[in-house]
């Protein structure tokens, strides 16, 4: 499945598509899309979405995902389309957190979807609006709670035959505390071997974050994200991407710049 090239997007799809492409918004995301889809080693998958890897501290990569999901459903809702014809909900663009480490936070999540709304919808002065359309992104926004290797195989594998039958929409899949509950290699190797098979079968975006750097899945990412606080200074991060640094400004509602 290949992803749509496009600059304008007029339907929620073609946005999605202009989303994984590094159209985030968030620039070290960005970075690692453009950069990783241009390395050697995945020159036969530059067509396909990116499979990140993000690297830091336990707040610090639940508030990059939680961030890169309300931007995700918010850059792909219906009604930032008004000309395009009506599409189900269950056909839009749908975004799945796993979650090892129960760090998602749903009032979190909450706060950075209307953060973003508010700032792509500035004229719009309807509090009752604005309520609609933060209801309208969390429906697409789905949590799969994993907590060993049984329940991790068996959720990516409805996960990928859910996604296969969705045709050809862009999804994103965003795993925090990656393999944080699966103790030995034999089982950590079972479990990426299930997600590659997801990431090779659908047309998803996908990214994972652990606390450290994890060998086996070298040859799989097609780039890796270093995401630390920077010292002495709480409302910043440091994001480093293939030697490239960003500096990364994050609030209540999210990462801000």
């Amino acid at each position: 499945q290949l992803i749509t090239r496009g600059t304008n997007p007029t339907d929620p799809k073609f946005a999605a598509c202009s989303f994984a492409r590094g159209n985030t918004g968030i620039l070290f995301f960005d970075e690692a899309i453009k950069k990783g889809s241009k390395l050697p080693k995945h020159a036969k998958s530059e067509n396909r979405p990116a499979f990140l890897e993000l690297i830091g501290d336990k707040p610090g990569s639940a508030l990059a995902l939680t961030s890169l999901a309300a931007r995700f459903v918010v850059a792909t809702r219906s009604s930032k389309f008004r000309s395009a014809p009506f599409q189900p909900e269950v056909s839009l663009p749908q975004v799945v957190l796993i979650d090892s480490l129960h760090s998602f936070s749903t009032p979190k999540l909450v706060s950075t979807i209307r953060s973003n709304l508010l700032l792509d919808m500035a004229n719009v002065q309807d509090e009752a609006i604005i309520q609609q359309e933060v209801e309208e992104c969390l429906k697409r926004i789905h949590f799969i709670f994993v907590n060993d290797l049984t329940t991790t195989v068996a959720s990516l594998e409805a996960l990928r035959m859910k996604l296969r039958m969705m045709d050809l929409t862009m999804h994103m899949v965003l795993w925090d505390g990656f393999l944080s509950v699966i103790p030995d290699a034999n089982s950590k190797m079972e479990a990426i071997r299930q997600l590659v098979r997801l990431w090779h079968g659908t047309n998803a975006l996908v990214v994972v974050a652990s606390h450290r750097k994890n060998l086996m899945l070298d040859k799989y990412a097609t780039c890796q994200i270093s995401f630390e606080p920077k010292e002495e200074e709480p409302n910043l991060y440091l994001a480093k991407v293939c030697g490239t640094e960003f500096v990364a400004k994050v609030g209540m509602t999210g990462i801000l710049s």
